[in-house]
């Protein structure tokens, strides 16, 4: 039985295996014929040698570094490199000043071995500078700097670009920051050396131009200076120091100034907003009460104005009176331009159509006239009428006359179309059902009995009937009647004598009030 059980892999075996955390002694317990015994080891733990790498392992070109921070009494260290400039250095904590990435490992004992590695990462920029000089004053020059690696510039000038222009009035050193890597920095000078007075340009600040505006090229002229001016487009020349040019489209002028010895060439293009159109909406004449919509189009980006209207290109009005709508279209740098719209506004009519007779249902054949009335009233000989009839047009004039037919019920719709003289339009909407004429023919009939249902023939219950012809036949085919009177009837006689009572035959042929032919046969009883 083996005691303390921390670190063994078993107590109750011969041969444990102890991995203890620190030192520690060990007994083991047994019985041997019977009799107790135990013996004791300690095992002794010693840790490996400490060491300790840095955090920082980024380096720029030309910065050290000291691989460890610790070195403990009594251990060896021994550090090798991939940097074949290293060698084998045997020192607890080598300080290097590595010029290129490499991996530093390190093997030390003090009776337990460790081995370790770290790699330390070197950033090797170069900063390149242009622009070392010589200048009249008032001239100006290039400077550039450019590295090898992503970074950032900072110019004593505040400047952030790799790329800046000078004009020192004065020799001056001016001093670029590159920054790369892990912070690293490098830093160079360019000397701009000033000897000589060379004349002085200022160019506007005001560069952009509507049309018909006009710039001074430049504001400072010296005395003694002369300059010669160029345009492009061509066209343009002037010996004058700050000439005044009103140009018709977007121009780089270029000037030549000399003073002394010193020749300045500089150039400054002036931008105009040439071209541009702006398109309204015509004058419009507007029936009173209805609306128009009035549009405006500029050919550049820009911004609309309508007074009395808005801000919106396109907008809808509708004045109770003749308006003037002024619109100033704004674009480029602060340029207008302006136009109007004016609308006239007419008075406007209602119409109405009347009609006779005054109803929605009419039978078929029924004559039908419509009347146009305009309110309010007035002379009438300027306007137009149009009538159509179920949508097609039928008529025109302020009245129409129309005879509807139709062989069942229909819905026919009559619309009148006034156009005035000035343009206005109005309409109205009539509409009304034709029936067929309502016929109905009886069974039977008792002449001379009373005075009810003496004769018999078509009974007309509502609409335009015109009988051509009526004949009555007895049962033996004997024709006991004939009649092409308008309304005939027969009274029961036959050649002036009572007829007896009996089934009869009849056929009568009517036409419609359009015109159209029934044929109605049948029997009828003559009562006595």
């Amino acid at each position: 039985m083996w005691s303390p059980e921390t670190g063994l892999s078993c107590t109750e075996c011969n041969n444990p295996v102890a991995t203890p955390p620190a030192s520690t002694t060990y007994t083991a317990t047994g019985m041997f014929n019977g009799c107790p015994t135990s013996v004791s080891a300690t095992v002794n733990v010693t840790n490996p040698p400490a060491y300790q790498f840095p955090d920082d392992v980024n380096l720029c070109g030309g910065e050290s570094l000291t691989l460890n921070l610790i070195n403990e009494p009594g251990a060896t260290y021994s550090w090798t490199s991939t940097d074949p400039a290293f060698g084998t250095v045997t020192v607890a904590q080598p300080t290097i000043t590595p010029t290129q990435t490499a991996t530093y490992t390190l093997q030390a004992t003090n009776g337990c071995a460790v081995t370790a590695s770290l790699t330390v990462t070197v950033v090797n920029g170069t900063l390149t500078t242009d622009g070392d000089t010589t200048i009249c004053s008032n001239f100006s020059t290039p400077l550039s700097a450019s590295g090898n690696l992503p970074g950032t510039y900072l110019w004593s000038t505040g400047a952030t670009q790799q790329a800046i222009v000078v004009n020192p009035a004065v020799s001056t050193t001016y001093m670029v920051t590159y920054t790369f890597g892990d912070d690293c920095i490098l830093t160079d000078d360019i000397l701009v050396n000033v000897q000589g007075q060379g004349a002085e340009l200022t160019f506007p600040a005001d560069i952009q131009l509507c049309p018909g505006e006009s710039v001074t090229l430049n504001s400072t002229i010296t005395p003694g200076a002369t300059y010669s001016w160029t345009g492009t487009p061509g066209g343009f020349s002037s010996t004058a120091g700050g000439p005044t040019v009103m140009p018709p489209v977007s121009t780089t002028y270029s000037v030549t100034a000399t003073l002394g010895e010193c020749v300045r060439t500089e150039s400054v293009a002036i931008v105009v907003f040439s071209g541009v159109t702006l398109t309204a909406s015509p004058d419009v004449t507007l029936c009173q009460g209805l609306s128009t919509t009035l549009t405006a189009t500029g050919s550049a980006t820009g911004t609309y104005l309508w007074t009395p209207g808005g801000t919106m290109p396109n907008i809808t009005v509708s004045p109770a009176n003749t308006t003037t709508y002024n619109l100033l279209y704004t674009y480029g740098d602060g340029c207008t331009l302006t136009e109007t719209v004016t609308v006239t506004v007419v008075p406007n009519f209602d119409v109405r159509i009347e009609a006779s007779p005054d109803t929605n249902r009419i039978y078929v054949g029924t004559p039908l006239e419509l009347m146009a009335i305009v309110t309010p009233s007035q002379n009438l000989s300027g306007f137009q009428f149009q009538w159509f009839e179920n949508g097609a047009a039928s008529g025109s004039g302020e009245s129409y006359s129309a005879v509807p037919a139709t062989q069942d019920s229909a819905r026919f719709i009559y619309v009148v179309v006034a156009t005035s003289p000035n343009g206005c339009v109005s309409s109205d909407t009539f509409s009304l059902t034709v029936l067929p004429p309502v016929v109905v023919i009886p069974n039977a009939f008792t002449p001379g009995n009373d005075e009810y249902n003496n004769t018999f023939g078509l009974v007309i219950l509502g609409g335009e009937v015109t009988v051509e012809s009526m004949e009555v036949y007895n049962r033996w085919g004997e024709k006991v009647f004939s009649s092409e009177e308008p309304n005939a009837r027969w009274d029961g006689r036959v050649d002036g004598n009572e007829a007896p009572s009996d089934v009869y035959v009849y056929v009568i042929k009517w036409r419609r009030g359009d015109g159209a032919l029934e044929v109605a046969h049948g029997d009828v009883t003559l009562l006595r």
